[in-house]
This record gives structure tokens, sequence and C-alpha cells, in this order.
């Protein structure tokens, strides 16, 4: 994808912004709450996926190398954001009107917002005379070498970003690399329990004695954690190895699982809030960082584009959850399989093989 990203982003934010309007303004919050996820809630995640996963991503990715994972990490944060304010105002919005009122407020504020996009994103650096990361353009090429032992992102170079051969990857191309199938299988995997968990985070809580007031504000203390994980994962990612970085934060993404499978225990609820939040921040900006490391800079866009098919799987969380509760009225079983999940995606990721170059800096 080397144009039209600006464009892309608002269109797909004004089909989001359609669905809020004409397709909640149907429902109560008795049928949001009891609505068949397996076709209402997924088929908003499919449209969903246009944005955040591939076209965002790949303007961030055209910008930035070194400091990719923090970069990518902001751009991620906005959603947690948004999770953290968005029920709050859709609450207070409800308290004074109605919900059919709130979702046509939250509908409408997208539409404006929107356009912004095409004020602020800029396709890429070399147009501007830049390199990634803000750096000067170089007037000699740079010089290719291997990536050596440890992080693929260091000091002594930066990720190809002028790789002839891995400027596009085609479909046969693709689906022969098992790195492939490991992390788009790895992210989905992981993505299960976040997209899940947190849809049915608020009733949930209230099942566990809260108040409505208070559940909610327990979900956007989650989703508000989520977002200073998705910036502190990324650095991490920009300071360390990226594969074990990102298996480390599957691994707690089951830990904070585990901690909501206690009950009884505000303590171990509240860990559960910031241990989950945390680690599941990170899961969303896994994706992308993982395929910029794994495929190079310019192959991005071309290897996103297939990966999203394998991430449609994620959507299999919110039937898994729905099986759980119901099955056995409680959505523990659903959290156990999240678990083992997320532990499976760890070893995944840690079995992906580094292959693409890094260009020297001198």
């Amino acid at each position: 994808m080397h144009d039209g990203e600006e464009g892309v982003i608002v269109s797909d934010r004004w089909r989001v912004a359609y669905f809020f309007i004409f397709f909640f303004k149907q429902k109560t919050a008795y049928e949001i709450k009891e609505c068949d996820w397996s076709s209402d809630v997924c088929s908003s995640d499919l449209g969903n996926s246009a944005m955040a996963t591939i076209v965002a991503n790949t303007a961030v990715n055209n910008w930035f190398i070194l400091k990719r994972g923090q970069a990518q990490g902001l751009s991620f944060s906005g959603i947690s954001f948004s999770g953290a304010v968005l029920p709050l105002t859709a609450m207070f919005i409800m308290v004074r009107s109605d919900l059919s009122t709130a979702f046509l407020v939250i509908g409408a504020a997208i539409v404006l917002l929107s356009p912004v996009a095409w004020l602020v994103v800029r396709n890429r650096p070399e147009e501007y005379g830049l390199r990634p990361d803000g750096l000067p353009a170089k007037s000699t090429p740079p010089k290719i070498v291997q990536p050596p032992p440890g992080p693929a992102i260091m000091d002594e170079g930066i990720a190809a970003d002028h790789d002839p051969s891995s400027e596009h990857w085609t479909f046969s191309m693709v689906i022969a690399s098992g790195n492939f199938w490991k992390l788009g299988t790895a992210v989905a995997l992981s993505m299960m329990g976040v997209l899940a968990v947190m849809f049915q985070l608020t009733p949930r809580f209230m099942d566990m004695g809260f108040s409505k007031q208070n559940a909610m504000y327990m979900m956007s203390l989650t989703a508000l954690i989520g977002a200073c994980g998705k910036y502190f994962w990324g650095s991490f990612c920009d300071r360390y190895e990226p594969r074990k970085v990102i298996a480390l934060l599957m691994v707690a993404n089951s830990i904070g699982l585990a901690l909501g499978l206690v009950e009884g225990s505000f303590a171990a609820t509240l860990l559960f809030v910031v241990v989950f939040g945390f680690a599941m921040g990170g899961v969303a900006t896994a994706g992308p960082i993982m395929v910029a490391h794994l495929f190079g800079r310019e192959a991005y866009a071309s290897v996103a584009r297939f990966m999203g098919f394998l991430g449609r799987m994620s959507i299999l969380g919110y039937m898994i959850a729905r099986e759980s509760l119901r099955l056995t009225d409680s959505y523990d079983a659903a959290f156990v399989v999240f678990i083992i999940l997320n532990l499976i995606a760890a070893a995944l990721i840690i079995s992906t093989k580094v292959t693409a170059p890094l260009l020297s800096r001198d």
C-alpha cells in the first residue's frame, strides 16, 4: 500500500459510524447484552479491521523503524482511550436521554472527527526528503548487512527500508512462509480472549456485585491501563528482541485472565484489572510490530493484507464466551480456554525466525 491511507481511514471510520447510528439504534440495552455474538458483534469486528490492522499501521510503519514500537503503541493507544472514554460518555448520555441517542451522538462524533486524517496523515518520509524516524535523506544508498543475534532493531542498523526483494509478497510467497502462519495464528489466538473478555467485562463486574456505574468505571479503568500497556510494550520492543517481549506479554495475558477467575476478593479483581489491562493492551500492537520485524518495512502492507485473513479467527472468541455462558451459566470456562490459547500463542511467537536484513547507518 503506497498511497491513499488517509482516504481509506476516513471512509472506514464513516462505515463504523454508520454501524453505530443505524444498527445500535434498533437495540435496547438488554438486546445488546444478549445479542448473537457470532453475527452482530462479529460483523462489526470484520469491518473494523480495515483501519485498525492494516491502513493506519502501514502509515506508521512507513515513518518509523528504530522507534516503531513506540509509534505503534501510541497509534493503538487511541483505541484503548476510546474504550475508557466512550462507555462513560454513553452512560452519561443515557442517564439524560436513552441508548439510541447515545449511539447517535457517538456515531456523529466519528463522522465529524474522521476527516482530520486528511490533514495529518502523510504517505512516506521519502516524499519529503526524509528517512524513517525523521533522519535526513542520504546521498548514497545504505549498505545492507545481515541481522546479528539478539534484537533486530539496534543502534548499529535499521530494518530494511529499500530492499527490493522484500517490497512485494505474492499470495503464494506468503502462504509458503512459516513465519506467516505462526505469527497470524498466535495473534488471533491471543486476540480471542482480549475481544471476548472486554466485550462482556461490564456485565461480568455487575455479576460480581458491582453496581452498574462502578462496573462501567472498572471496565474503563481496564481500557485506560490497556492504553498505557500499548505504549510500554511497544517501547520494550524497541529496546529488546520483539519476539521475546511479545511472548512475555502473552504469558502475562494468561496470568491476568487467571486472576479474573478468583472470586470474592476485591484485591484479586483489582489485580486482574491491572495485569490483564496492561497485558491485553500490548496484544493489539504485537501483530504490526512483528510483521515489520520479520518481513521488513517495504513488505509490511503486502504481508499484512494476507495476515488479516488469519486475524479473523479472533472472532471465535465471542463464540467461545457465548457457549461458555450458555452451557455453564458462567464465563469461567471461556477464561480457562483463553489462558491456554495465550500460552500456545507465546510458544508460536518464540518459534518464529528473523530473516529481514538490516541497513547500516553508515
